[in-house]
């Protein structure tokens, strides 16, 4: 397993990363590792995209949902049926997404070590027609990414956060139906929620400050990426689930 992880994710990036740095002006680290989290994250965009167009399906069809819950009180095999049913019925398939996010880990996880061991390219490592800049420039903007970054850091939990706030939905009231009561799977619903947008944009600035600046840097920009593909998914859902059929495409 190991194997294969190293010689398809960790070396192609690895090398893509190394031959960005001696084509970039200055051999620079930092607009090296811009460039390549815009192509990971371009090549990952279907992935990301088909994933936000199932969420905004379902949050579409949301109240009849609600509507099929309540008509199959205590019937939960009628209840799954009929839900099932309307996934169908608007071309949703919920477990794509976890199929989805399971083709992007790997990935990521490459990309998080090649970050890592990229300040100084290892010879061994790289592909016979790849060669790495003598010398690499480590500085970026007066930011040396060989050392942990507070601007960095704190750029990679606030563009976390705007980058949440904008995928998830509000955090729904505690008592919606108005009977003082809520159900298990709406309070676990405002913990994830909850947690999701404040809990983990603290948890990456605080980790980023114990890591090198270019795995701060990497954040950031995929961030900002994916903060450009929620305003673009959001606005041309606006004009998509108007439509009568919302398997169209958004």
């Amino acid at each position: 397993m190991k194997f294969i992880y190293q010689q398809i994710f960790y070396l192609p990036l690895y090398n893509l990363l190394a031959f960005l740095a001696e084509m970039v002006p200055t051999h620079n680290l930092g607009l090296a590792i811009i460039i390549l989290t815009l192509l990971v994250k371009l090549v990952l965009f279907p992935f990301y995209h088909k994933t936000r167009k199932i969420q905004l399906k379902i949050k579409a069809i949301e109240p009849e949902l609600k509507k099929i819950k309540q008509e199959n009180i205590g019937n939960k095999q009628a209840e799954a049926l009929k839900t099932m049913a309307l996934y169908r019925e608007h071309g949703i398939s919920p477990l794509s997404g976890f199929g989805i996010m399971l083709i992007q880990l790997p990935i990521l996880f490459a990309l998080y070590g090649v970050f890592r061991e990229s300040l100084a390219f290892d010879p061994n490592l790289l592909y016979s027609f790849v060669s790495a800049p003598e010398t690499v420039n480590h500085v970026l903007f007066f930011i040396d990414l060989t050392k942990a970054s507070y601007v960095l850091a704190i750029l990679a939990g606030i563009t976390q956060f705007v980058q949440v706030k904008l995928a998830l939905p509000g955090t729904p009231p505690a008592d919606r139906n108005g009977d003082g009561k809520t159900t298990f799977s709406e309070d676990l619903a405002r913990s994830m929620n909850v947690q999701a947008k404040y809990f983990l944009p603290v948890m990456i600035t605080l980790f980023s400050l114990g890591l090198p600046g270019a795995i701060s840097l990497y954040w950031v920009v995929g961030n900002l990426f994916m903060i450009a593909h929620e305003l673009l998914v959001k606005h041309r859902a606006k004009v998509a689930f108007t439509a009568p059929n919302l398997s169209s495409t958004v």
